[in-house]
């Protein structure tokens, strides 16, 4: 547990409002942007945005710990929903690989690219 963060009720209630809001905007997305592509960047641009909500509500001392404890749960939680829905729900896993692990590869980094700005942030207003 050395280089993991115990999360605390704010954490995990954070952290599941953010989720859901997550999961809404992947429901909603689809109506608005058409292309892949656009899903993508506006996807990556709000979690970038949730992260920063999450690291600003929970003031983490040790920011990379935090930024790895996000990082693992929400890539085994969101691995898990993609193989659950694409593979056993909708049956186009094939379909979707590619895009299932660009999204994992998004999730797993998002946390510490949003530590950083955290950081920088925090420096800069202290």
């Amino acid at each position: 547990m050395k280089y993991f963060t115990p999360l605390k009720k704010r954490d995990i209630l954070s952290l599941i409002g953010l989720i859901l809001i997550g999961f809404t905007w992947i429901l909603v997305d689809q109506i608005f942007l058409k292309e892949s592509s656009q899903r993508f960047v506006a996807f990556t641009v709000l979690l970038i945005l949730m992260f920063q909500i999450q690291f600003w509500i929970n003031k983490p001392q040790l920011i990379w710990n935090y930024a790895n404890t996000l990082s693992l749960i929400l890539v085994i939680f969101v691995a898990l929903s993609s193989i659950a829905m694409h593979a056993l729900i909708n049956h186009d896993f094939a379909d979707k690989f590619k895009h299932s692990i660009l999204i994992w590869m998004i999730v797993g980094i998002m946390p510490y690219l949003s530590g950083m700005i955290y950081k920088i942030t925090r420096k800069n207003n202290n």
